[in-house]
């Protein structure tokens, strides 16, 4: 059991199961809205968050890998507040199973052949398309999906990645290990 998860305050999705067809893979988007700038309230909404991530993700153990997209260190948006829920998050996932981050660029390489500006919003819904065949409500659930994806290949070293850039993100992850 592999999963992808795409972390966000407002939606998170998570990507969990064995293959990428069909029936394999079940996804789901847990939404919170802001209660209030206080720790305490900002606290409450992650913890909220958090509770029902781990409950879905636990429901089907034993999980081999966890794959989380790594922060955007160069997003123009302040990201505090997503490093503070990203900081619980990754606290309560290390129980559940190996959790291992993927750079934004390294996901969109893996998906879209290239990293950087090319490979837009747009364009990793339509490689999710092209090579897997599902469409998916949100940009959220394409980057829990590649995700997903990119961690039955990390995982399963008995089968290899199609396309020479997702070989090398794979490669790159799996020297991480």
């Amino acid at each position: 059991m592999i999963i992808g998860i795409d972390p966000s305050l407002t939606n998170t999705a998570v990507c969990i199961g064995t293959g990428v067809h069909e029936g394999e893979f079940e996804i789901k988007t847990f939404s919170s809205k802001n209660n209030g700038d206080t720790v305490s309230k900002r606290i409450d909404r992650y913890d909220a968050l958090v509770a029902d991530i781990t409950d879905f993700v636990k429901r089907d153990e034993p999980i081999s890998g966890i794959f989380i997209e790594g922060y955007a260190f160069g997003a123009r948006d302040p990201q505090n507040k997503l490093g503070e829920f990203g900081g619980i998050l990754r606290y309560y996932l290390v129980d559940v199973a190996e959790v291992y981050e993927v750079a934004p660029q390294r996901l969109k390489k893996f998906v879209c052949g290239k990293g950087g500006k090319g490979a837009t919003k747009n364009a990793m819904g339509a490689n999710v398309v092209k090579k897997w065949g599902h469409v998916f409500d949100s940009d959220d659930e394409v980057d829990a999906f590649g995700l997903f994806a990119l961690g039955l290949y990390v995982m399963n070293r008995n089968q290899e990645a199609p396309t020479q850039p997702m070989r090398e993100v794979v490669q790159a992850i799996r020297e991480r290990m």
